[in-house]
C-alpha cells in the first residue's frame, strides 16, 4: 500500500512538472508573438521588417519606372547629338552643292560616266572601339574574333544611320547582343560586364553606344554606280581625270603621263576619249602616251615623238608636228600601232561587224 502512495505522489509531482513546463511555454510563446509581431511591425511602421518589405516593393517598382525614365532621357540626348551630327552633314552637302551642280549639268559626267555626289553617315570606326572593350575570347554574342566582328559589321551594314530611327534601332540591337547571347538558338541571357575586359565598364560602353562619337558624315562618290573604294586603279584614274578635265576651272596647261593606265582600250575610247574632246576646247592639254586611242582618236592638234638613242650616251631626240605629216603618220603607226604590218594583220584577225544591227 505504502509502494502504490508512494507511486501515485511520485506521478502526482511528475505531472505538476509537466504542467509548469508547458505553462512556461505557453508564456514563452505569447512572448515570442508578441516580440514575432513587433518585429513584423506593419509597412506604417519604421524598422519593421513589414515596413522594409513595403520599402524595397516600392524601390522596385520605382526603380523600374525610373530606368525607364532615364531610358527615354538618355536616347533623347542621343538624338540631340545625332541632330548636330546631321548638322555637319548638311554643311558638307552645301560645300560639294556647286560641284554636283555641275555634274548634273554636264550630259557626259551624267549620263556616259554616271557621277553622282552624295553625303552619308557611316560608322567605320565602331567595329574598333566597341571590340576593343569586348573580350572576345569570353561567352557572348562577339565571341571569336572574326565571328564577332562579322555579327557587329552585319548589324552596322544593315542599319540605315541617315536617320535617328536607324540610329537607335542599331544601338539596340548592339545592346540586345552584349546581354544575350544570339548565337544560340533560343539566346541566354549573360551579363555584360562579364563580357568586357578588365579596364573597361558597363558605363563606359554605353557612353560609347549613345555619345554617338562614331558617327562621321563622309562624301560618297559614285561612279557607273559604284563608290569610290569600289573602283579599281584605272576607274579611279578616269574619275580623277573628270574632275580635272571637264569641272576643273582653271585654264593653265595640263599635263598627263598615260591616261589610260589600268584601263582597258574599251574604257579608254568610252570614258577617256570624250572628256580629253571636251576639255581641249577650253585649255591646252599635254598627254603622255603610247595608246593609238588617246594620241589618234582624241585627235591631237600635234604629235611629239621622242626617241632615245643608248648607244649615244642615251641621247634623246625629238620630232614633232601634225599627224597629217606623213613622217609624223609614219612613227605614229610604228609606235602606237606596231607598224603596219601588224597593224593590217590585226585588221585583217577581226570579222565585219554590222554596226546597224
Amino acid at each position: 500500500m505504502n509502494a502504490l502512495m508512494l507511486e501515485q505522489q511520485g506521478l502526482e509531482e511528475q505531472a505538476s512538472e509537466d504542467q509548469r513546463n508547458y505553462a512556461s511555454f505557453v508564456e514563452a510563446t505569447a512572448a515570442w508573438e508578441v516580440r514575432r509581431a513587433k518585429v513584423l511591425g506593419s509597412p506604417e511602421e519604421p524598422g519593421t521588417i513589414r515596413s522594409l518589405e513595403a520599402r524595397i516593393k516600392h524601390l522596385r517598382e520605382g526603380s523600374a519606372q525610373r530606368l525607364q525614365e532615364l531610358d527615354v532621357e538618355r536616347k533623347a540626348i542621343a538624338a540631340k547629338i545625332f541632330e548636330k551630327i546631321d548638322e555637319e552633314r548638311a554643311i558638307y552637302r552645301e560645300l560639294f552643292a556647286h560641284v554636283q551642280s555641275a555634274a548634273s549639268e554636264h550630259r557626259f559626267l551624267r549620263d556616259s560616266l554616271h557621277l553622282e555626289f552624295g553625303v552619308v553617315i557611316d560608322a567605320q570606326v565602331l567595329p574598333e572601339r566597341l571590340l576593343a572593350m569586348v573580350h572576345q575570347g569570353r561567352k557572348g554574342s562577339y565571341y571569336l574574333q572574326d565571328e564577332g566582328r562579322a555579327l557587329l559589321q552585319n548589324q552596322i551594314a544593315s542599319a540605315n544611320l541617315d536617320t535617328w530611327d536607324g540610329v537607335r534601332s542599331l544601338v539596340d540591337s548592339i545592346l540586345k547582343a552584349l546581354h544575350q547571347d544570339v548565337r544560340e538558338e533560343a539566346a541566354t541571357a549573360v551579363e555584360v560586364a562579364s563580357q568586357l575586359r578588365q579596364e573597361y565598364t558597363v558605363e563606359g560602353v554605353y557612353d560609347l553606344l549613345f555619345g554617338l562619337s562614331y558617327l562621321r558624315p563622309r562624301l560618297t562618290l559614285q561612279l557607273d554606280g559604284k563608290e569610290i573604294s569600289e573602283l579599281s586603279p584605272g576607274e579611279r584614274g578616269i574619275l580623277l581625270l573628270a574632275f580635272y578635265l571637264l569641272l576643273d576651272k582653271d585654264e593653265i596647261p595640263l599635263i598627263i603621263d598615260q591616261p589610260e593606265h589600268n584601263l582597258d582600250n574599251t574604257s579608254v575610247y568610252r570614258l577617256l576619249e570624250p572628256c580629253i574632246r571636251r576639255a581641249k576646247n577650253l585649255r591646252q592639254i599635254v598627254l603622255v602616251t603610247h595608246n593609238p586611242n588617246v594620241a589618234i582618236v582624241c585627235d591631237a592638234e600635234q604629235v611629239i615623238r621622242a626617241d632615245m638613242d643608248k648607244n649615244d650616251r642615251n641621247r634623246v631626240t625629238y620630232i614633232s608636228g601634225a599627224i597629217e605629216n606623213p613622217e609624223l603618220n609614219l612613227e605614229a603607226v610604228n609606235v602606237l600601232e606596231g607598224t603596219w604590218p601588224a597593224f593590217e594583220t590585226r585588221q585583217a584577225s577581226y570579222q565585219p561587224v554590222n554596226l546597224e544591227a
